[in-house]
């Protein structure tokens, strides 16, 4: 049976972990804190509420091109100061229960959907609730360094240090949209291909880059020289003619010769989107094409794979959306 400690209510990404997922269960503090410190960050842990009640629970799914996906819940209400390494930096939603959180002379509370980044070496002192759960993902630097670098065309000049709450709360939806996809992979029993896993979590960082402040983002701010309409072409036919591969965003842009940044530009300038949501659409449209046509044997798994969708709930979602019915209902009209 699935442990019944975890916190109830929970939403159907965190619903969909197994009891494989459970890294550690246990009613000792010593314990906690030295296994949780391993996976996680460092920390101190101050017990608020009751010793009875206090089970540390951690979960934690199949990491997706080392980016570390995880959850935590301690039973019971507690106070931890956290210590970032210099290796790696840790995004945090909370998913149920509420926490309170203190870092970088800033001080912010929140329930479902609270987000927090720790990237400095300072203390982060956080205050959970006994019935508080939160997302973790655990971001190696050099991942998000070689993310910057596609993104600017050089390594950062020291590592960046994020404030370390949203700018908005249209910022904070977009993160939670990326976290919701890689928990989706992340749960998956079969282990995620690699290319696959590196274009996840590479449109994971770069949206973390581009929306959150940080120390760094006037580089961000300064002007970039826009891709020509050539070089915008050339990226529409790659990405029609790679749309069945996981592309990500740099393989675009290495393949035009030119920044993440510029690329990005173009198609803001050109086409009114984002590189990524027009290799969405072209890979909608083309799967709606095979989803209408009389190929025999045609089939819901096999338009969405021929076009570089691997999960089928995913797809079909999107599918709906796009076009305001299932992709079974189109199959079966043609």
């Amino acid at each position: 049976m699935f442990p019944s400690l975890l916190p109830l209510h929970l939403p159907p990404e965190l619903a969909s972990f197994r009891p494989e997922h459970l890294r550690l269960a246990t009613a000792s503090r010593d314990e906690a804190v030295a296994q949780i410190s391993g996976r996680l960050s460092p920390y101190r842990l101050r017990l608020l509420g009751t010793q009875e009640t206090f089970t540390a629970q951690y979960l934690e799914a199949q990491s997706l091109a080392g980016v570390g996906l995880s959850t935590l819940a301690f039973g019971t209400e507690v106070e931890l100061d956290i210590h970032t390494a210099d290796d790696h930096l840790l995004v945090t939603t909370q998913v149920s229960g509420h926490s309170t959180v203190a870092s970088q002379g800033r001080k912010a509370q929140g329930g479902a959907g609270f987000i927090v980044v720790d990237s400095t070496p300072h203390a982060v002192t956080k205050r959970f609730s006994a019935d508080s759960c939160r997302v973790n993902v655990r971001i190696p630097r050099t991942r998000l360094d070689a993310a910057w670098a596609s993104l600017t065309g050089a390594l950062p000049v020291r590592p960046l240090v994020f404030q370390p709450f949203p700018p908005d709360a249209a910022a904070g939806q977009r993160w939670l949209a990326h976290v919701r996809l890689l928990m989706t992979y992340g749960l998956q029993a079969e282990r995620v291909p690699e290319r696959q896993a590196e274009a996840l979590t590479e449109s994971a960082l770069l949206a973390l880059l581009m929306e959150f402040p940080h120390d760094q983002r006037p580089v961000l701010e300064a002007p970039v020289a826009r891709a020509g309409q050539r070089t915008l072409q050339t990226a529409m036919d790659f990405i029609q003619d790679c749309r069945h591969e996981p592309l990500r965003l740099a393989d675009i842009a290495a393949h035009c010769g030119v920044s993440v940044r510029s690329l990005t530009e173009a198609f803001r300038s050109g086409q009114g989107t984002s590189p990524m949501k027009f290799l969405q659409e072209t890979r909608l449209q083309a799967a709606r094409t095979l989803l209408t046509s009389r190929q025999p044997g045609m089939t819901v798994a096999r338009a969405a794979t021929d076009n570089g969708f691997t999960a089928l709930g995913r797809f079909a979602a999107l599918y709906a959306e796009r076009f305001g019915e299932a992709p079974s209902q189109t199959l079966a009209r043609r």
